[in-house]
């Protein structure tokens, strides 16, 4: 709820049209004005011509604290949110801001205003002041001109709303020329009634963490009932008046006392709201006097308390019954019962009713008390003697409607709740059924409807109904549903058009196993109110139960946009899929994501988003979206792009695990069965690599690795399992591992040819090969050792140059350095001998030993470099 408050105003949350407390005539003409906006934007996205108004200005007539500020902030919202106006900010200007001392200064300090409220709303608040004397010369007159000149130019990134009273509103209007027919939006702000007021003030106090005693509740409402009408009554304004002196006098009253309980800090009693009764105060004084005449006489004590419960004192009483605790009389044990109950302290106050040995005294709050100790059959036992005692007590029965709810008897609960309802006449809702144990509750999801309920059972009867029927309905049980149906065909029979009521038929026939009548009942919701995206969804979903897919399809489309829950998104996405359209279901994917789903709908997008990101070579991105699904969950796809991802990151191990399995999916079989043989190469696990059973070698993918295998292992059919390779299609690291095949096979002349196709070919299909350079990198090195074996050991020093750099291996350092032995270039050598120390000292021994093999005297005796020196290392 957002009411106006004067003074400095802080930045507000974002609000809706209904956060608003009572204001029922603005409501209806925004609705309107945003159902223009809504018809607008559609007809844009359709290419079709908008509907021309003259502009948006508005006029607000209305007196002071009617929540004029707050509307136009909502105002501001609206327009953004249609596009409209980029920023939607509301700058509040008057007289004093806009009127300048010198000559011109009024002219500059108004166009300066009016700039800065462009792309948002100027609020000219108390706008009939402008008129001053009436005069043209008059600088509010200049003023007004200048609003009225840009309120034309500026007419499609400005709104401008005048406020003010209702005849001197009327007056500016017929003073103004020009004024009139540019305003076309006339809102009258009507004052709040004694009940909105009063909710307004639980709204302001609950800013504060303060509540209201139904004592206090009860007085402001007999305050507000009188003030409302008279001339100098300011409605919200009044109300934080009321409010700041309530403060003052909680504040002196509680700076008396010795001890100050939580209790005390945050209720508002109603001798903090103005002059209290005089009676009622002389008798407290008289009776806390004969209190200290004999302090431990109880019945002193019991008169004082008793007076205290009537002015909601419950602190004082309190601790005016507690210290003759064991002298007091049912009645008295009662009362400080129901005292500490109120106070918060609902564990001493059931130990002190479970003490009592008469049955009945207190049986209103024993139940209660009972309640929150979690026995339940006393709690129904004790409110079942007070509505005995009571019979019409509208308290009793919805605090025992609550008790059968907890209790999970809803057939009971909801005769006791209607019984309560229908006997609540005028009265306010109390605060001890505002103060339930919600957590309690076994159907976390009824707390909240049920605890509504009560609230506005009090007054509002239609609209208690159906939140008590939601609350039925979340407890997802087939008990609820009988009564819950009766409770909402009644309302359906009193309220045929409450799209509410239509809704919640609709969950109670879909609970029950009724689809088509679900179905049309949520029809008839959508009749009555056709923009809600919630619905449409649920009968989307619904539609989808009973077969009709294309019309589901065509309403998830619709909402798309609209859908914040992403539903939508992700089953068009899952029918693309279906369909084997993979670009638009990504785009799709995307568009749920993005939404903010949540469940097992949420990892089911990640899943499908990986794979997808992963099959486009976006490796990154898919293991972030794969990491966020928590495993692929039995979905072959996603765990093959999830391997192929991890191997695409040089994690082999983990790819294993979701390799090693075969997958119920034909078309990733051969796949996972590739990259299985591919990671046992790389892990150098030949004996694992040679058991593979190699099915489709129909596939030149497969017979790739089957070949690499056979090469590795020496076996001598390599060559004819490789010889119509490369096949068409295949990218750079298809043919790095060719060459690294034709280098243990020792086909030098072949590797060196493979290895520079391998570095001038691009990226092959994501699907068989890896993205990363790193293959290539590797590629490179290979075919400079086949030109090192070839004899040109020039060209195999430029590549191991090249290797060194990029690899970070000290094989590529050692053969670099083996190849200038080769070519006599010794210094260069011994540079390189100093680099390759720290990373392989082995690798540096063997290089220091040719290099003294290769200087002096030695140079002469020694035999060429035999390139065989390089073999060891050919696999990195």
């Amino acid at each position: 709820m957002v009411i106006e408050i004067s003074g400095k105003k802080k930045p507000l949350p974002q609000v809706r049209l209904d956060d608003l407390i009572g204001l029922e005539p603005i409501k209806k003409e925004l609705r309107k004005i945003e159902a223009i906006l809504w018809l607008n934007q559609h007809r844009r996205s359709d290419e079709l011509g908008e509907l021309r108004l003259q502009s948006f200005h508005f006029c607000f007539r209305g007196n002071p604290g009617t929540g004029k500020t707050t509307v136009a902030r909502l105002i501001g919202d609206i327009f953004r949110r249609y596009g409209i106006l980029r920023v939607g900010d509301v700058v509040e200007v008057d007289r004093a801001r806009l009127l300048g001392s010198t000559p011109g200064e009024t002219e500059i300090k108004t166009s300066r205003a009016i700039r800065s409220a462009l792309d948002g709303v100027l609020f000219v608040d108390e706008a009939f002041t402008l008129l001053g004397s009436g005069e043209s010369s008059d600088p509010g007159m200049r003023a007004l001109e200048v609003i009225i000149k840009s309120m034309e130019d500026y007419r499609d990134v400005l709104i401008v709303i005048f406020a003010g009273y209702p005849s001197e509103m009327d007056a500016l209007f017929e003073a103004a020329p020009g004024l009139g027919s540019r305003v076309p939006f006339h809102l009258d702000f009507p004052d709040y009634s004694p009940a909105e007021l009063l909710d307004i003030m639980l709204f302001m106090a609950a800013s504060e963490e303060l509540e209201l005693s139904d004592e206090a509740a009860g007085k402001f409402l007999r305050i507000m009932g009188e003030r409302v009408g008279q001339p100098d009554f300011s409605n919200a304004r009044e109300v934080r008046n009321v409010l700041d002196q309530a403060k003052g006098e909680l504040s002196r009253r509680l700076q008396t006392r010795r001890k100050v309980s939580r209790w005390d800090m945050k209720v508002i009693t109603a001798l903090d709201l103005g002059r209290g009764d005089p009676e009622l105060l002389s008798s407290l004084e008289t009776a806390r006097k004969e209190m200290f005449r004999a302090p431990l006489d109880p019945g002193p004590r019991s008169a004082f308390a008793s007076l205290c419960a009537t002015a909601g004192m419950w602190s004082d009483a309190v601790s005016a019954l507690e210290a003759v605790e064991k002298g007091l009389t049912p009645e008295y044990r009662a009362l400080l019962g129901r005292g500490l109950y109120i106070l918060g302290d609902r564990e001493k106050s059931w130990e002190v009713f479970s003490a009592m040995g008469e049955p009945t005294a207190g049986s209103y709050y024993r139940g209660l008390s009972a309640l929150w100790a979690g026995d339940l059959s006393t709690a129904s036992a004790m409110l079942g003697q007070a509505s005995s005692d009571d019979p019409g007590s509208p308290d009793v029965l919805l605090a025992l409607a609550a008790v059968k709810f907890f209790a999970g008897a809803f057939r009971e609960a909801a005769d006791s709740f209607l019984a309560g309802m229908f006997s609540s006449g005028g009265k306010l809702p109390p605060a001890a059924l505002r103060d339930l144990p919600w957590e309690k509750l076994p159907w976390p999801g009824s707390a909240r409807p049920l605890r509504d309920a009560l609230f506005f059972a009090y007054g509002h009867p239609d609209r208690s109904k159906l939140l008590f029927t939601e609350a039925l309905i979340a407890t997802g049980t087939k008990e609820a549903l009988d009564p819950a149906g009766e409770i909402v065909m009644d309302s359906i029979d009193r309220i045929p058009d409450e799209p509410l009521a239509h809704r919640l038929m609709s969950v109670i026939h879909e609970a029950s196993g009724r689809t088509l009548e679900a179905v049309a009942s949520l029809d008839v919701a959508l009749e009555l109110e056709p923009r809600n995206t919630g619905d449409w969804r649920r009968l989307a979903l619904l539609l989808e139960q009973v077969g009709e897919k294309e019309r589901a399809e065509g309403i998830f489309r619709d909402i798309l946009e609209e859908d914040p829950t992403g539903e939508a998104g992700i089953r068009l996405a899952m029918a693309a899929d279906d369909k084997g359209d993979q670009e638009e279901a990504e785009v799709l994917y995307r568009k749920a994501w993005e939404a903010g789903l949540r469940g097992e709908e949420r990892s089911l997008c990640a899943r499908r988003l990986g794979s997808l990101s992963a099959a486009s070579g976006r490796f990154d991105e898919a293991l972030g979206f794969l990491a966020e699904a928590g495993g692929p969950a039995g979905d072959p796809r996603a765990a093959f792009w999830h391997a192929r991802s991890l191997i695409e990151d040089e994690r082999w191990q983990e790819a294993e695990n979701l390799l090693v399995t075969p997958y119920n999916d034909p078309d990733l079989e051969s796949p996972r069965v590739f990259w299985l043989g591919r990671l046992f190469l790389a892990r150098k696990d030949l004996f694992s690599a040679r058991n593979i059973k190699w099915d489709d070698l129909s596939n030149p993918f497969m017979r790739l690795v089957k070949g690499v295998v056979e090469a590795f292992s020496g076996d001598d059919r390599a060559a004819e399992t490789l010889s119509d390779l490369p096949a068409p299609g295949m990218g750079g690291d298809a043919k790095a591992m060719l060459c690294s095949a034709r280098v243990a096979m020792k086909d030098w002349e072949s590797a060196k040819r493979f290895g520079r196709m391998a570095l001038e070919d691009g990226k092959g299909p994501c699907l068989w090969e890896r993205q990363t350079r790193r293959p290539l990198e590797e590629a490179g090195y290979m075919t400079a050792i086949a030109e090192a074996h070839l004899g040109d050991w020039a060209a195999a020093r430029d590549g191991f140059r090249r290797s060194a750099s990029c690899l970070r291996h000290p094989g590529p350092v050692f053969s670099l350095g083996v190849s200038l032995v080769a070519l006599g270039k010794i210094d260069e050598a011994r540079v390189i001998l100093t680099q390759l120390k720290p990373a392989s000292a082995v690798l540096a021994t063997r290089l220091e030993e040719l290099i003294a093999q290769n200087v002096g005297i030695r140079k002469m005796l020694a035999d060429p470099v035999d390139p065989v020196l390089l073999d060891l290392y050919a696999s990195l």
